[in-house]
Formats: structure tokens, C-alpha cells, sequence
């Protein structure tokens, strides 16, 4: 890696359904901080994208997953930056198992 290549630190694996997580890892280089969150079904990723202080937020534009899981249309993850602290909340409808989970501001990430 070069030297002024941005580092990845820090990795954090929510749980959103009984099948299903968001994993987020904090990406730093010299002038932003962005993150990558993945959202998985069974361990396999089906929805990865990137928020940052120039891009806040991210919408799922159409569904994904398999036969268990479907991420749904509008899913949404929004990052909330207040001084040198980074929340990610997700924001959605996820189908698992012929069960609707609505999230309504899930923390998936916290930075201070």
C-alpha cells in the first residue's frame, strides 16, 4: 500500500434480521473519511456502497437478495457527522423468512 493510500480501520458486523447483517469498515485517507457498508444475507454480500461527509446518504434502488432475504426497494443508510464523531443508521424494510423487518434509524456504526 502506498503511503498515501487510505487506510482501512476499524470493521463493525451488525446483526439486522436472523439472516441478515450490514458490515461497515471506516475508510481514512488524508481528506475524508468515508464508509463502506455491506449488507449480507447468509454471509454473502448483496448490496455494498459508500457513504461520506460529501455523499451522506445511499438508497437501495431496487430489491436484492435470495429465496430467505430480500432487501428491500428504499433501504436506506444515512451517516450523521458531529465534530469528530461518524454515526451510520439504516433505514428500510428487509424481508427474512416471510417476516417484514422494518428498521427506523438502526445504528450500525459508531466512530468516535
Amino acid at each position: 500500500m502506498r503511503e498515501d493510500s487510505p487506510k482501512r480501520i476499524g470493521t463493525c458486523r451488525v446483526q439486522l434480521t436472523p439472516n441478515s447483517l450490514a458490515v461497515v469498515w471506516r475508510v481514512c485517507d488524508n481528506s475524508n473519511d468515508s464508509f463502506f457498508v455491506q449488507f449480507l444475507a447468509n454471509d454473502v454480500p448483496y448490496w455494498t456502497t459508500l457513504v461520506s461527509a460529501g455523499n451522506a446518504s445511499q438508497t437501495l434502488r431496487k430489491k436484492c437478495g435470495n429465496s430467505v432475504v430480500t432487501f428491500r426497494k428504499r433501504l436506506k443508510v444515512n451517516m450523521l457527522a458531529q465534530g469528530s464523531i461518524m454515526t451510520l443508521f439504516a433505514s428500510g424494510k428487509i424481508n427474512d423468512s416471510g417476516t417484514v423487518y422494518t428498521l427506523i434509524g438502526k445504528l450500525i456504526y459508531r466512530a468516535e
